[in-house]
């Protein structure tokens, strides 16, 4: 596998971010909003043992590589699952089609296209992350514009009854399996990783609180009937007079999905590489299978509940912290 550049690995844990917010299910306050937030920076605190031994240059053990290789699996189980959830709100690719019809034909259309995507390679998927990451930040922030300026103010809900700050902080680490990814590919960042920690946390920050205000202003008044608060304010919101707005998120929210999905993908198929030097084809299409069966098995599990911050914090903070301290002395600092 190639080596990354801090941007590029930046915009594929931001991709999976913003998809997971996306996807969204429940209600949100200005006090979850605020426990959100303070949650993005509490994972930056955490995230420290992970970026000093990156950037030390640090090699994972064989016991976190499996760690590791079941963590994607489980976490890329988790997003497509999540998909699944979103299909009745915005289903693709057929309006007709809902139900296990349509998790099936959508599983199929991505599976196909993680496996044509993971033959060009990490390097050409990351570089195709950044321009992505950019055009959905632009329509991200056309539209909050739309929503700032059109919407009422007083749709915010300032009670903690529905959802608190402990709420808001709790659903940040649940939805935060993307760093379990960052720590496998953190080692291969060909620069120093703590500016592109600062940049990668800054940058979810800003977006998730306006992902999150755009919500609130839009489904503020009705966010007790609707399932998806941020597909639900995109729908309603046209910043663009000429064109639905909502169509255009559905292009952005299939090539997000696309991209977290394989980004696990291809993460996993690495680390297969790693632990099992004589498996060298069809890695990608076994990461496939497992993902999908994944999804399955996950579905008995709560979506936003103790299990998956658990998973989070250990793969983020507990592990790295763990092979810092064990193998200083097996580190070369990285220039």
């Amino acid at each position: 596998m190639n080596n990354l550049t801090k941007n590029q690995l930046a915009a594929l844990l931001l991709i999976t971010d913003l998809f997971m917010l996306f996807c969204f299910c429940g209600s949100i306050t200005i006090w979850s909003a605020l426990g959100y937030a303070v949650g993005i920076t509490a994972q930056l605190m955490l995230a420290l043992p992970l970026v000093l031994f990156a950037d030390r240059g640090g090699k994972t053990e064989k016991w976190a590589e499996f760690f590791y290789l079941i963590y994607l699996v489980l976490w890329g189980g988790f997003i497509l699952n999540r998909l699944w959830n979103v299909c009745d709100e915005i289903f693709i690719p057929l309006e007709t089609s809902g139900g296990i019809k349509g998790r099936i034909i959508i599983t199929g259309f991505i599976s196909l296209v993680c496996l044509y995507i993971s033959s060009t390679g990490m390097k050409a998927v990351s570089r195709s992350a950044v321009i992505t990451a950019f055009i959905g930040v632009l329509f991200l922030l056309a539209d909050f514009i739309s929503a700032v300026v059109r919407c009422d103010f007083s749709g915010i809900d300032f009670s903690a009854d529905k959802s608190g700050f402990a709420d808001g902080f709790m659903l940040c680490f649940s939805m935060g399996g993307a760093m379990g990814t960052g720590a496998v590919l953190a080692p291969l960042v060909s620069e120093s990783c703590k500016k592109g920690a600062l940049r990668y946390f800054t940058a979810k920050l800003i977006l998730s609180c306006t992902i999150l205000t755009t919500a609130m202003l839009v489904t503020g008044r009705i966010m007790s009937v609707t399932d998806f608060p941020v597909i639900t304010s995109v729908q309603l919101s046209q910043p663009i007079t000429n064109q639905r707005i909502d169509s255009v998120f559905m292009i952005i929210f299939a090539v997000f999905a696309v991209f977290s999905v394989t980004t696990q993908v291809m993460t996993g198929a690495y680390l297969f590489g790693r632990l099992f030097s004589g498996f060298t084809k069809g890695r990608n299409a076994v990461m496939v299978i497992m993902t999908i069966v994944s999804a399955f098995a996950v579905s008995v599990i709560p979506p936003y509940s103790a299990v998956t911050v658990t998973a989070v914090l250990v793969g983020e903070f507990a592990v790295p912290l763990i092979l810092l301290i064990k193998a200083p002395h097996k580190m070369e600092k990285k220039k």
